[in-house]
């Protein structure tokens, strides 16, 4: 295994069942991170909103103030808005999709394992996979804006 390769700790089952609380991941820091990859994120202590709700999650579940900075997302792209670098990460459990801006992160690293257990699937059941779907949708060429006429909502 190459020198350069830490491990992090998952908590919260924002990635579903394929990774419980507990789950020791491998992360190289030099790989490159592509869309749908599975990465963590270090933000930046009081960095921004990201920050804020981890400090705020971990607070209602453990009764401490001593938040981690790190979480686990899949990175679904990047962009700009206002002059500001923002990059889109999704979460399975629920199937949702976040921002945070490039300014409010220390460091981004790929997941590339899991300790124990290698490889990482988290489509690895029904609910998974459909949630998958439904994250992985934004990196569609073929995904359509909701027409302004009806509201953005379908009929």
């Amino acid at each position: 295994m190459p020198d350069n390769l830490y491990l992090a700790e998952v908590w919260g089952g924002c990635l579903g069942p394929a990774l419980p609380d507990g789950t020791r991941l491998w992360v190289d820091p030099d790989k490159p991170i592509e869309p749908l990859d599975l990465c963590t994120i270090v933000l930046r202590k009081d960095g921004g909103p990201w920050s804020r709700f981890m400090d705020a999650a971990w607070r209602e579940a453990t009764g401490n103030d001593d938040a981690p900075n790190c979480m686990a997302k899949i990175f679904l792209g990047q962009g700009a808005s206002d002059g500001r670098e923002m990059y889109l990460f999704g979460q399975l459990s629920p199937p949702c999709i976040g921002v945070v801006a490039a300014d409010e992160i220390e460091a981004m690293h790929a997941v590339v394992g899991s300790a124990g257990h290698g490889e990482i699937d988290v489509c690895n059941g029904e609910a998974e996979r459909e949630a998958f779907e439904l994250i992985a949708w934004c990196r569609s060429k073929s995904a359509s804006r909701p027409s302004a006429r009806n509201g953005g909502r379908r009929r």
